[in-house]
């Protein structure tokens, strides 16, 4: 390409660069990604945790009852677990503290859920634009 075209210049395309941007999170912010990852993980881990934890958001009349593993390969797959953790962030806390985990007063601290809550907002933003820019319509053409 820069043989026929001398003055071209190349670069990533935006989408790119918003993913790549995207990876790095300040200290605190990873902080809270990590802990969500682990909690997750702690849950998901073992079909009797996962089950219990699927029982449990059953009885409290959650939304939701299953949480999501995280993927790095996706990039909504962000966005998405930390919604659901959201979503079932009291359910999460009395799993963990039944199990007597160290995570539990992780999930009962104003700080953690106002990070949890901005990590939220900011991928929901960031997966709005990801599915704009990539150029799809309701009716499935470009």
């Amino acid at each position: 390409m820069q043989g026929v075209a001398v003055n071209a210049k190349w670069t990533h395309c935006l989408i790119h660069r918003e993913a790549l941007a995207s990876q790095q999170l300040s200290g605190d912010l990873n902080g809270v990604f990590e802990v969500v990852v682990k909690t997750v993980n702690f849950i998901k881990a073992r079909p009797l945790k996962a089950w219990l934890f699927q029982r449990l958001c059953d009885e409290l009349g959650a939304d939701h009852n299953n949480l999501l593993f995280y993927c790095n390969a996706r990039g909504p797959s962000k966005g998405k677990v930390l919604l659901l953790v959201y979503k079932l962030r009291n359910e999460i806390f009395i799993f963990l503290k039944e199990e007597n985990h160290a995570l539990a007063t992780t999930f009962e601290d104003k700080v953690f859920l106002t990070q949890l809550a901005y990590l939220c907002d900011i991928f929901a933003k960031l997966n709005q634009l990801n599915i704009s820019l990539q150029g799809y319509s309701p009716s499935g053409t470009q």
